[in-house]
């Protein structure tokens, strides 16, 4: 069977997603781990630089020869000129486009106490404070700068006569500080995780839509398996490099440290440097989820060197500088931790509302017309024609209900927009019409899927139009109740405690739609859960564990919303199952106050006939609460109709007497209702033992003692209400 276009798209927006979201988690993984890289690496002095991955910081020293910045003519070793043109589209929108992007530098020496060291920033990703910005007309020219007597941060790989850059480690040279790119990187990593949390959920939204997934278990299972899996995996990857990075680092630099001449400057610094490494790189390790991965991936541990009187003299000359924390600030981390939760909780109250109505949908049988009883129930037929059915605005077309929309595209360009003119709707009551007879629907307050029987284009307007008539079978969920006090007969209305809905859909299309809109809900709701969850973590620092945290989200979260539903499920079913039990009670006594009135008429006939009288009388009294009550009553009923009938045949005067049908008929009704009731009752129980047998439900039913229902074994039987003309 080929998929339909809507459903094309869907897979192709499913693998798309999936892409990118891969290349997200990719960047994020990159981000986050050059943060760590920058973290886990000590600070040295300049005197003492270990070869392999190093930081160094200290004061621009003033060269022989400088740079001049073209704009502010300052003194600098790096200077970066733009200048940029204001444009303006045809929409009135500004925006800066870049003109001219230079930069020009110059190798420099960078000092601290210990002495100063050659840094060459050919190669290097430069970060340079902005010192100068002007606007010349529709022009703007901007200067970034690092002078002479800037604090600078540098890290790379130190190859004993300059920093260079390879596969693994950056070359850095920032006048910016080291905070303020570990905490760039972290922010970078946070955003392009949410942004890849959002498609993997956005992948498995489309992909059920390519499947017609409508169950809530199907979407839950998925998105507490796929989205954590790919994240544990993140960072798996990323903490296993980590501890191959250090392993590699203190490595190499223990076989430097065991060559270099002993209680030297040189020999103290570099022992202090590595001493430093292994406590960090402890402290990494330390953390529960790296504790293990460590222990399960057998990485070595170093321990650390000893220093002599002397180096350890040396050594407190350069203590270890203090290293800045890298963290989400405080405040934005409450603020977008506050609108995640906020759009967690609303989200998903909105999810709940379309999921319920799908799950009402989903565990309501179609009632036939004539079997429908006091409460929500779902319908389907066809809308019976009436003379004083309503004529559609702009077509003219005879129906139940009309709704017409007409819209004009104002603006241009990206402004453009359409804007309603004209919109409204109109329904009057109609009859719903089944195999099994015919009810009143009032269209009032219902949410109305019609027909479209217009959608054309006048210039720069389009016209549409939706109708409900007989040409279309309609579903119909609904509450069936009296609408006027004094009304004899059931029909479908508004209630404020029952969805209403009136389609020309059907039903399997219907649940789609609102499992859709559900899950969407969901989707935004989690990303908002996420972003929030992983904004609060960010405010002590910038972990890749925590993205798996952040990951566990959806399972918890999901798995707590799909418990919930499946509770209030199977509660809905018992109620039901309840209810259809309660309304065949129902239906014997209104049976049981039809019989005196036949006592009285047939004892004006028969007034010797005391089996006639013994008869009516059982009829008369079976009435019950439970199943086995009602069992009881329905089969002796069954056999007082029996007698009852056979009587009226036997008798033609009172076959004819026009009493006689009147109360037949209504008794013959009756009988139908109780077959119908008996119907309902046992299409529930069935669904209801299905459901408490079942995988997911079972997991919720065996805990709270939920139990098989019984059938109604009496086979009750529809009968056809008798002509008024009956022959004497």
């Amino acid at each position: 069977m080929f998929m339909n276009a809507s459903r094309i798209v869907a897979m192709i927006a499913a693998g798309v997603l999936v892409v990118v979201s891969l290349i997200l988690g990719r960047s994020a993984n990159s981000a986050i781990r050059l943060g760590l890289l920058v973290e886990h690496t000590p600070v040295s002095w300049t005197a003492a630089v270990l070869p392999g991955p190093t930081a160094v910081q200290g004061r621009v020293e003033v060269p022989a020869e400088v740079l001049y910045g073209s704009l502010s003519r300052g003194a600098c070793v790096y200077y970066r000129e733009l200048v940029e043109r204001e444009e303006t589209d045809s929409d009135g929108n500004t925006s800066w486009e870049t003109v001219t992007d230079r930069s020009f530098h110059i190798p420099f020496s960078l000092q601290d106490r210990a002495g100063s060291l050659r840094i060459d920033p050919g190669d290097a990703e430069i970060r340079a404070p902005q010192v100068h910005q002007h606007q010349e007309g529709d022009l703007r020219y901007t200067e970034y700068a690092i002078r002479p007597g800037h604090e600078l941060f540098a890290f790379g790989k130190w190859d004993g006569t300059r920093f260079r850059s390879d596969e693994s480690v950056p070359y850095l040279v920032s006048a910016l500080g080291e905070a303020q790119y570990r905490s760039g990187k972290g922010i970078q990593s946070l955003v392009t995780c949410s942004l890849a949390i959002a498609g993997a959920c956005f992948a498995v939204f489309f992909l059920c839509m390519v499947f017609r997934w409508h169950h809530v278990f199907v979407y839950v299972l998925l998105l507490t398996t796929l989205p954590p899996l790919w994240l544990f995996l993140q960072w798996y990857s990323l903490a296993r490099s980590q501890f191959e990075f250090a392993d590699r680092y203190l490595g190499a630099a223990q076989s430097h440290i065991a060559n270099a001449p002993p209680d030297t400057i040189t020999s103290a610094l570099w022992k202090t440097v590595f001493n430093d490494g292994i406590e960090r790189m402890e402290a990494y390790r330390a953390k529960w989820p790296n504790r293990l991965l460590a222990w399960s991936t057998g990485i070595r541990r170093f321990r650390p060197l000893d220093m002599s009187a002397a180096e350890r003299e040396l050594g407190a000359r350069f203590p270890l500088r203090p290293r800045p924390e890298a963290a989400l600030a405080a405040w934005g981390g409450m603020l977008f931790g506050t609108i995640g939760i906020a759009a967690l909780l609303g989200l998903t109250l909105l999810a709940f509302r379309r999921l319920k109505v799908k799950l009402l949908i989903e565990n309501l049988p179609t009632t036939p017309v004539a079997g429908v009883v006091v409460g929500a129930t779902e319908l389907s037929g066809n809308a019976v024609s009436e003379p004083n059915w309503l004529t559609s605005r702009y077509t003219g077309t005879p129906c139940a209900w009309f709704k017409y929309v007409t819209k004009e595209k104002q603006g241009s360009g990206k402004n453009s927009r359409w804007v309603v003119i004209e919109s409204g709707e109109e329904g009057t009551p109609f009859r719903l019409r089944d195999a099994s007879g015919d009810i009143r629907v009032h269209p009032a307050k219902a949410a109305v899927t019609g027909r479209r029987v217009l959608h054309e284009r006048e210039g720069n307007r389009v016209k549409s139009e939706w109708v409900v008539d007989e040409a279309d079978p309609l579903y119909v969920l609904g509450a069936a109740r009296q609408v006027e006090p004094e009304d004899d007969v059931l029909s479908i209305a508004h209630d404020a405690e029952t969805p209403y809905l009136i389609s020309i859909r059907a039903e399997p299309d219907i649940q789609m739609s609102f499992a859709r809109s559900g899950f969407l809900y969901l989707n935004l709701a989690l990303i908002g859960g996420t972003v929030a969850l992983l904004a609060l973590l960010a405010i002590r620092g910038f972990s890749p564990f925590d993205f798996f945290l952040a990951g566990l989200l959806p399972p918890f979260y999901l798995t707590g919303l799909s418990l919930f539903f499946m509770y209030n499920d199977l509660v809905f079913l018992k109620n039901r199952m309840q209810r259809a039990v309660a309304m065949i009670d129902v239906a014997l006594k209104k049976r049981a106050d039809l019989t005196p009135q036949l006592v009285d008429v047939t004892r004006a006939y028969l007034e010797y006939e005391r089996d006639t009288h013994e008869t009516l009388t059982t009829m008369r009294a079976q009435s019950g609460k439970s199943v086995e009550e009602i069992q009881q009553g329905l089969a002796s009923q069954a056999a007082g109709v029996s007698q009852w009938r056979a009587i009226v045949e036997k008798y033609p005067d009172l076959k004819g007497s026009q009493v006689v049908q009147q109360l037949q008929r209504r008794l013959t009704e009756l009988e139908n209702e109780i077959a119908f009731c008996r119907q309902s009752y046992n299409d529930a129980a069935e669904r209801y033992n299905t459901r408490i047998g079942t995988l997911p439900d079972l997991l919720v039913a065996k805990p709270f003692g939920y139990k098989p229902a019984r059938y109604l074994a009496y086979g009750a039987e529809v009968h056809s209400v008798p002509s008024a003309n009956v022959e004497a």
